[in-house]
């Protein structure tokens, strides 16, 4: 087969891109998700998922905002620099935010979620949740919640109120309706310490972390014993160090755990209503 020359590509067509002097690669102007659009290539400041997300989906980190048309379930940890905004609702999930959150369908937690914003967290109502926001939290009702705002916390619409767990608000409450007549406790503080969110924050990053380290070796492990066999993957080198690292991050995931424990078992709160 005779060689012939062949020509040059054209150019992509990309606001988003430089050529590089030699040619020979594309570079991105900005921090994003690289997508193709009306015979464009895009770096879209926005990670959109147009459905549920669940276990199949695996933990996400982005560099930029985050979009889901759908809910996301338990034991899912997301984390982005700017924005997550949830159409539908949250269960035992961990969000992590450099912007805000905003959740149209509320969360409830079951006692194993949590949302951490640098700025405002607003959600249609938060339910055995832990919630840590730097700047303001508005929400329709608090129930059996820990929850600690930088800012003003407000509840809105026919029930307006918080009841059952403790509630910090550093720059003061609009809430129509703390406690119930059946007695139910209710911890509530008006201003705290940011030396509490840090440490909390600090505490749950590193959680993350480790989820997203442990999921990631233990798919990589479930992946060699696929290819190689049960027997023989667990007498490869490899998979030995992929064992001992696991092992590693379950201590340190222990430890961090207690940690987390015992900052939510500190007595920082003055008032006490019933």
């Amino acid at each position: 087969i005779e060689d012939q020359l062949g020509s040059e590509p054209e150019p992509l067509s990309s606001e988003d891109l430089i050529l590089s002097r030699d040619k020979t690669q594309y570079l991105s102007k900005k921090n994003g998700f690289l997508t193709f659009q009306n015979g464009k290539v895009c770096i879209m400041d926005y990670l959109v998922f147009d459905h549920d997300i669940g276990y199949a989906d695996g933990n996400i980190t982005f560099d930029g905002n985050i979009k889901i048309s759908g809910s996301v379930h338990d034991n899912i940890c997301i984390t982005a620099s700017g924005d997550v905004i949830i159409s539908g609702f949250v269960e035992g999930a961990n969000i992590v935010s450099g912007g805000d959150i905003i959740i149209s369908g509320g969360i409830n937690a079951d006692g194993q979620g949590s949302l951490i914003a640098k700025n405002n967290i607003t959600s249609a109502f938060i339910e055995n949740a832990i919630v840590v926001a730097e700047g303001n939290i508005e929400t329709g009702y608090i129930l059996n919640s820990d929850i600690t705002c930088e800012g003003k916390l407000t509840t809105k619409g026919k029930k307006s109120l918080i009841c059952g767990g403790k509630v910090i608000a550093k720059d003061g409450m609009d809430v129509g309706t703390i406690g119930s007549r059946a007695r139910i406790e209710t911890y509530v503080e008006i201003g705290s310490g940011e030396d509490e969110i840090e440490e909390y924050n600090e505490i749950m990053q590193k959680i993350n972390k480790i989820n997203t380290e442990m999921s990631r070796i233990e798919h990589a492990m479930e992946l060699m014993i696929q290819k190689l066999g049960a027997i023989d993957a667990r007498q490869n080198d490899s998979y030995s160090k992929l064992s001992v690292s696991l092992n590693v991050y379950k201590e340190d995931l222990e430890k961090y755990n207690q940690e987390l424990q015992a900052w939510n078992d500190k007595k920082l709160y003055r008032d006490r209503c019933l």
